[in-house]
């Protein structure tokens, strides 16, 4: 028994010390990836208090699965028993094979709670980036354009005009616009709203966001325009406020019918500021792609100091020509943030990537030890049964019967194990609920690909025993046992 231990924790060594050079190998991979949205990733790195729980839960399991087989091989005492149960060691004892189905049927329910908890997260990752946003990514570039708060309007609103007109005028841009709030990431200010033509009950005051934008900033960010028009000259200078709105707030204040023209309150049980909607664009995603659309109301930033202005081009621009422009301007005005809509979009998504991309991992290690394990005991139980095999071949059992024999032997604990996957599976689904976006946690795309895959991984790993079955040459089975 001591002798088996010690082969088990040895083995447990080896694989422990195969592993922290797997680990240190992947955890390079992930700081080079540098993944968006998971926040000081390139500073991870193996510690010791992470290696020594490693090491005690390695040799946990070394111990735990040297123990078993030790605790059977052990000497009971019952001579005539073990001769009853042995046959001359040639065959494993129903306890051992029953131990041995069991494992292997435990490898096969957790493979598959994995692979449909990972199935669920990439089908939800896949469904999370095709939902509509509102506003185009590809080609667009934002950046922070850090104006000092000792700057008044008088002095930062031509800064902000010069910069859009210059930026409009390089080389294969498309549009500029500014916004004081950037997209998805960014700071969220809001305000109750009603409309003047309407009445809203008291304490039931709908909310939503506000957004100071300039001219060129819905083709920039490709919001599309619904109704009316966009805000032209006019509306940036003195005379009746006039706003924008999104379809979220025109459905809300004026179900059913036109807003352009009519009057919202914005502010509302504060100082309820009248303005005039002379346009409706499309809903965004401003609160993230899992989250409703967002009720907007974009207002003309007529000389409002906001710091920092997202500044929005649709265009190939780098940072050092955003960098060069704005120095021609103000050496003193700082840029910030030069990134790629995209590279935002991914950010905002960057956790539900790196949950997805841990799971599946997971479930790819557990279904290869599921295939090893049942390989494995197929292959041990093929060998010991080596004088039954032949005997059946002297007595006239064919190839197709002896094949059929393994292979229903070895599909039995994977059987066992997918029903008991399947219902581990329903129970995790339900706690990964949160987790989903436009999947049911009981998907049946989900849960049938992945039982088709634990099947034919079984039958993968039956085949290359049973065909071994199959060679076996009967005189020298009987000479062996």
């Amino acid at each position: 028994m001591r002798l088996v231990l010690m082969e088990s924790l040895l083995i447990g060594g080896a694989g422990a010390a195969v592993g922290l050079v797997i680990a240190n190998l992947g955890l390079r991979v992930i700081r080079a990836a540098e993944i968006p949205g998971i926040p000081r990733i390139t500073e991870a790195g193996l510690n010791g208090p992470v290696l020594g729980f490693a090491l005690l839960i390695t040799m946990m399991a070394a111990l735990v699965a040297g123990l078993m087989p030790a605790l059977e091989s052990a000497p009971s005492g019952d001579i005539a028993g073990a001769l009853r149960e042995g046959d001359r060691a040639q065959t494993a004892g129903q306890s051992q094979n029953r131990t041995r189905a069991v494992l292997v049927a435990a490898e096969v329910a957790l493979s598959m709670v994995l692979l449909i908890g990972a199935g669920l997260l990439m089908r939800s990752f896949g469904k999370l980036l095709s939902v509509p946003r509102g506003f185009e990514t590809e080609g667009r570039v934002i950046a922070a354009v850090n104006i000092p708060y000792n700057y008044d309007d008088a002095r930062a609103k031509p800064i902000t005009h010069s910069l859009i007109d210059r930026v409009a005028a390089l080389p294969g841009v498309r549009a500029v616009g500014t916004v004081n709030s950037r997209p998805i990431t960014g700071w969220d200010p809001g305000m109750g709203i009603g409309a003047r033509d309407a009445a809203v009950a008291t304490g039931d005051v709908p909310w939503a966001s506000w957004r100071y934008v300039s001219g060129g900033y819905f083709q920039a960010m490709g919001i599309r325009l619904k109704r009316g028009r966009e805000f032209n000259a006019a509306d940036f200078g003195p005379g009746p406020r006039r706003v924008m709105v999104s379809e979220a707030v025109a459905d809300l204040m004026w179900p059913g019918q036109d807003p352009v023209g009519r009057h919202l309150l914005m502010w509302k049980g504060q100082s309820n500021k009248d303005a005039e909607v002379v346009g409706v664009v499309a809903n965004t995603r401003d609160h993230g792609l899992d989250a409703d659309p967002t009720r907007v109301v974009y207002l003309p930033m007529i000389g409002q100091t906001y710091s920092p202005v997202q500044l929005v081009v649709d265009g190939p621009i780098t940072e050092p020509a955003l960098r060069a422009v704005l120095a021609g301007i103000d050496p003193k005005i700082p840029i910030s943030k030069v990134e790629t809509m995209e590279d935002l979009v991914s950010q905002s998504v960057g956790s539900r990537r790196m949950n997805a991309a841990l799971v599946t991992g997971f479930a790819v290690i557990a279904l290869l030890l599921s295939m090893t394990g049942i390989y494995g005991v197929l292959a041990y139980s093929v060998a010991r049964r080596t004088a039954e095999i032949g005997i059946r071949v002297a007595l006239g059992a064919d190839g197709a019967k002896i094949f059929s024999l393994i292979v229903i032997e070895g599909m039995r604990p994977v059987a066992a194990g997918m029903v008991v996957g399947i219902a581990g599976s329903v129970a995790a689904g339900r706690l990964i609920g949160s987790l989903l976006f436009g999947v049911k946690p009981l998907d049946g795309a989900s849960y049938g690909v992945v039982v088709a895959l634990i099947a034919l991984t079984g039958l993968t790993s039956c085949v290359l025993p049973a065909r071994r079955a199959l060679v076996v040459d009967p005189a020298a089975a009987l000479r062996e046992g």
